[in-house]
């Protein structure tokens, strides 16, 4: 029913139910495009990780859910509504005063703390949101040991600009959680999710391909699976997937949202030994967008990789890079060479032995194998883990996924 194995939201439930057996409010801050409104419904509806973490204290509580919807920075009145409809309180008048009564009143009939869990849309305005922040701060102060607050909110691009949203409103922020952008594991687990519930066939080396394509960006990895399920194999198969316009379209969006300086930033990441301590750099390898490898920082995503630096993706240029990067015996580069021109289509071990015999001689179906197991190790050590992989596929040849 839930695509991540059930300790992630246990882990998630315990980080954010806790602080408020402390009688403290808490923001979690989850990452740009985390796929926010997906994980709030799985945290709401999951009530036991709930019990779980407050154990039998959770009794002491009422807790009400708004999906928050648009309002008015002048005007509480929208927001006043979603709060009481959370409660199942109805008001013939909700007017503030009369929303502040109507609060006090249900905390001391039923002796119970109110924990509000909100879920805080990534398209409200920027003066509304400043304004709700300011509504919820107004009603934790009308009885800050008995009311409280989960406000589930979208981390700004710029973690300048976040902190200055909420330095305002720190009583709301007395915990802070912030999650990282998905693990491969996690990617893994929704394509499997998405392949199941869309009853596609994919394999599990498909799957694998698909994540490190994602590298953690669900917008991805949802795209591909469903592009898959629109499609017959025949008519598109996985190679075709990442450079089809719909998958493009994907990333486009994505790297719009980058600020100017990330864009810099990503299209040529600093070296691992570099002295450049930027926040912005910072910034993105917290979210997991960028990764620290020995050979410098690397965007996780092969996808977001290839769009922001084309003429480094190219068969020419990644051949000079893993070249450069490992010592390969004049087979091997010929293997490597033929991969990378294949352009994500199977090489036959006909093909490799044709190529092969003008060099070695008629190679052996072993000397093939050992050839190819011995390029797949040695580019494992280098940069080349993070741009594809080798896949064998048992009965035609090998397929190499790099561009």
């Amino acid at each position: 029913m839930y695509p991540l194995p059930d300790e992630v939201y246990e882990r998630l439930a315990l980080q954010v139910y806790t602080p408020i057996l402390l009688k403290e409010n808490v923001i979690l801050a989850l990452p740009p495009l985390f796929g926010k409104d997906h994980a709030v419904r799985f945290m709401w509806e999951r009530r036991a990780d709930r019990s779980r973490s407050m154990g039998s204290r959770e009794n002491a509580y009422i807790f009400g859910h708004v999906p928050l919807a648009f309002g008015s920075p002048t005007d509480p009145t929208p927001w006043i509504i979603q709060f009481l409809q959370a409660l199942t309180i109805s008001l013939p008048a909700p007017t503030t005063e009369n929303f502040h009564a109507a609060i006090a009143t249900r905390i001391r009939e039923e002796d119970r703390d109110l924990v509000f869990f909100v879920n805080i849309p990534e398209t409200l305005p920027g003066d509304q949101l400043t304004a709700f922040l300011h509504f919820v701060q107004t009603l934790y102060y009308l009885l800050p040991e008995r009311i409280h607050f989960i406000l589930v909110i979208d981390q700004h691009w710029d973690e300048r600009e976040f902190i200055t949203l909420l330095s305002p409103f720190r009583s709301l922020a007395q915990h802070v959680v912030t999650p990282p952008l998905f693990t491969d594991r996690d990617v893994r687990h929704f394509v499997r999710y998405w392949v199941h519930k869309w009853n596609v066939s994919v394999s599990p080396d498909s799957v694998d391909t698909i994540t490190k394509e994602a590298g953690g960006i669900l917008l991805f990895a949802k795209a591909a699976v469903r592009l898959l399920a629109q499609n017959a194999p025949s008519a598109l198969p996985l190679s075709n997937v990442f450079r089809h316009p719909e998958y493009t379209v994907q990333v486009q969006l994505f790297a719009a949202r980058l600020t100017p300086g990330q864009l810099e930033i990503l299209k040529s990441p600093p070296a691992a030994d570099s002295e450049v301590t930027q926040q912005e750099t910072e910034h993105l390898r917290k979210m997991h967008i960028l990764e620290l490898t020995p050979h410098g920082y690397l965007i996780r995503s092969r996808s977001l990789r290839r769009y922001l630096s084309p003429k480094e993706t190219t068969p020419t240029a990644l051949y000079m890079k893993l070249t450069d990067q490992t010592r390969l015996s004049p087979t091997e580069q010929t293997v490597l060479r033929l991969l990378l021109t294949s352009n994500g289509r199977i090489v036959t071990r006909e093909q490799l032995a044709t190529v092969l015999s003008s060099k070695t001689g008629e190679p052996t179906d072993w000397a093939i194998d050992q050839a190819v197991s011995r390029l797949r190790k040695k580019l494992q050590r280098t940069e080349f883990s993070s741009y594809g992989n080798i896949t064998t596929k048992k009965g035609k040849g090998f397929l190499c996924l790099f561009l």
